[in-house]
């Protein structure tokens, strides 16, 4: 099929998170997506693309093709982007709001429209320890430090402004969104969001 609209159609499992293995234990279970099912640790987001646009309105080039495996939004697989037009369950989103990345076979990512993954910065982790009585500890986790984090995949536009993989970036209120691609944590931000480079 040849798209006439900014979206591509995507063929994703919506319950591949069911299955989980239980710690060191190797045994599986099954958790019920439905509960918080658009939560990062819940929601599915990759798939493979079927059908991509024509061109895109805003004259950008293409840059994918049937077969990319690509990561997403979390409601990649809402019911609302179900679409049975072509006999097959598809999901159709949009190539520039839904759509982050792809990552060829060799593991290579490639960011997609204004999209970028940066990864978080985690508190010391002495952080985790009382100050005042040695060896207790007082947190279960590190915190993530707001607002800053390293950049990793970035895309074309932030590359012509300078900025480069392994910078440590400033970033806007709200950013924030994680998201698993190749099961590293990553923020995931548009360009706009991206507000300049930290300077040590």
């Amino acid at each position: 099929m040849r798209l006439l609209s900014d979206e591509v159609y995507v063929r994703a499992d919506k319950d591949k998170k069911k299955k989980r293995m239980l710690g060191d234990t190797g045994k599986e279970i099954y958790i019920e997506t439905l509960y918080q099912s658009y939560s990062t640790e819940n929601a599915c987001h990759d798939g493979e693309v079927v059908y991509v646009p024509a061109k895109l309105s805003n004259g950008a080039p293409v840059e994918l093709e049937p077969g990319d495996h690509v990561y997403g939004s979390h409601n990649l697989t809402a019911e609302d982007h179900e679409d049975h037009l072509t006999g097959d369950m598809l999901y159709r989103v949009s190539y520039r709001d839904s759509l982050y990345c792809k990552v060829s076979p060799e593991g290579e990512i490639h960011m997609l429209s204004d999209w970028n993954l940066i990864e978080p910065i985690f508190e010391p982790e002495e952080n985790l320890y009382s100050k005042v009585v040695p060896d207790l500890q007082v947190k279960t986790e590190l915190d993530k430090i707001e607002h800053i984090g390293v950049a990793r995949h970035l895309s074309v536009g932030m590359k012509e402004l300078g900025v480069k993989e392994g910078d440590t970036i400033c970033f806007t209120k709200n950013s924030d969104y994680e998201m698993y691609v190749e099961g590293t944590l990553y923020y995931r931000m548009r360009d706009r969001d991206i507000a300049g480079i930290r300077v040590e």
